[in-house]
């Protein structure tokens, strides 16, 4: 009945195992039992079938060649459009110009060297203009004809597209210089420096001047000389395009925080004005609106802002680190309404686009991201349609995956109207790689 235990101190009856033996052989089941019980993971927000009353279609495609990426941000490429013309750049150092009405191909310059960011342009003495930032440290102004004016070295490594106000094209570089070449000669004429936190989100902020004439807006008080710029570390700078001299300087955020990674609270992509505010955010920090008089805050709302805000009439849409989009009051800082349709969805942008008396530019990502979604904005406290049939749409746009969908002001917040959506490979419509779209 019992086995021969040789130096085991205590023998057991044959077939059965002591007990420290059966603990060594359930352990790991235990702890996978364990690690089956605990918190799942989330998962991204399903996308819901939507019975479209807003009819999408591309009206022409233009080949750009692939980018790094689309937007504000490191490697920062957008389509620029001005005198009816837009301009597209790749990362390879093609730069090409295309009619706005037609898509129909003017030109295309090889500048010979890979570009960093690019296309920048600007209104007034901007008109016309496009500018580029290569790789290797140069900046390159091209006109309308898509003749290369000049190409000087910029002295330092720029990460984000230029800006052209007052007769300057201005570059932030890397190391927090802003600096004005002018726009006939290619001469530095300018510059002014900040110091720069020990760690920054490179090329995530940007600089805002007088819109051109197809993108003016009766809202912005952006003159032909103003230039704003949103710098690391929760600064915000109003300065003259012309001279660099600074009108106000305002410390948005004050970076808080137990390390040097939580204190990260670079202001993200291009200030918006509306009325009398601009309004930012700052990433992992806050959002808010500051008086365009004087740089004075008027609100701020804590908010883990991870993308630019945009905003269009009385809204502010933002996105936070889980793609949740949220609405604020411009006046107030209240929050309008939530959407959360999105979540985890990998949102790349915000994009605030017009319809049928406007004209929109998709500009496709090619970081993987292949889908443009949109929640309308509405008006504060409108719940249901009340006006009757839009007379303009006013759509937030947002990256993400594979589709794309519009929704218009007049119904619901939130809802959406319209989808479209890319087959896997390429083909059923935009966004694709490397490709600018006119819807």
């Amino acid at each position: 009945m019992f086995k021969n235990c040789g130096f085991v101190s205590r023998c057991q009856p044959l077939g059965v195992l002591p007990v420290k033996s059966l603990f060594l052989i359930a352990l790991p089941l235990i702890i996978g039992l364990l690690a089956c019980s605990g918190p799942s993971k989330p998962k991204p927000a399903k996308l819901l079938d939507i019975t479209p009353t807003l009819s999408i279609k591309t009206t022409w495609t233009l080949e750009a060649g692939r980018s790094q990426r689309i937007g504000e941000g490191q490697g920062a490429f957008s389509p620029a459009v001005s005198e009816g013309i837009v301009v597209a750049a790749n990362r390879q150092g093609v730069v090409r110009g295309a009619r706005l009405d037609s898509g129909a191909a003017l030109w295309s310059l090889d500048l010979q060297s890979p570009i960093a960011a690019g296309v920048g342009t600007g209104g007034g003495s901007g008109e016309g203009s496009f500018a580029v930032v290569t790789v290797s440290g140069d900046l390159a102004l091209i006109d309308a004809k898509g003749t290369l004016r000049w190409r000087v070295a910029l002295g330092g490594v720029a990460l984000e597209r230029p800006a052209i106000s007052g007769g300057h094209v201005v570059v932030r570089l890397a190391d927090n210089r802003v600096a004005g070449w002018d726009l006939s000669t290619g001469n530095r004429r300018w510059v002014f420096q900040r110091t720069l936190p020990t760690l920054v989100l490179h090329g995530q902020s940007g600089l805002k001047s007088l819109p051109t004439s197809l993108e003016a807006s009766s809202a912005d008080l952006i003159g032909p000389g103003d230039l704003l710029a949103g710098l690391p570390g929760g600064r915000l700078v109003w300065a003259s395009g012309a001279t660099g001299a600074i009108r106000w300087e305002s410390q948005v955020v004050t970076p808080r925080g137990s390390n040097e990674v939580e204190r990260i609270a670079d202001l993200l992509g291009t200030p918006t004005v509306q009325g009398d505010r601009i309004c930012v955010a700052a990433y992992q920090t806050q959002i808010g609106c500051v008086s365009a008089e004087n740089g004075r805050p008027l609100w701020q709302k804590r908010f883990d802002a991870a993308l630019p805000a945009v905003a269009t009439g009385a809204i502010l849409v933002a996105a936070d680190s889980s793609d949740r989009l949220t609405a604020f009051d411009m006046q107030s800082g209240e929050v309008v309404w939530r959407q959360e349709g999105l979540f985890l969805r990998d949102l790349t942008g915000l994009q605030p686009t017009l319809g049928r008396s406007g004209w929109s530019m998709a500009k496709a990502s090619c970081t993987g991201s292949r889908r443009l979604m949109a929640s309308s904005l509405g008006a504060p406290g409108s719940t249901a349609p009340s006006r009757g049939p839009c007379d303009r749409f006013k759509m937030v746009a947002c990256w993400c995956r594979r589709s794309m969908a519009v929704s218009r002001s007049c119904v619901p917040e939130g809802d959406v109207l319209g989808r479209l959506r890319q087959a896997r490979g390429g083909g059923g419509g935009p966004p694709q790689c490397g490709k600018v779209h006119a819807l």
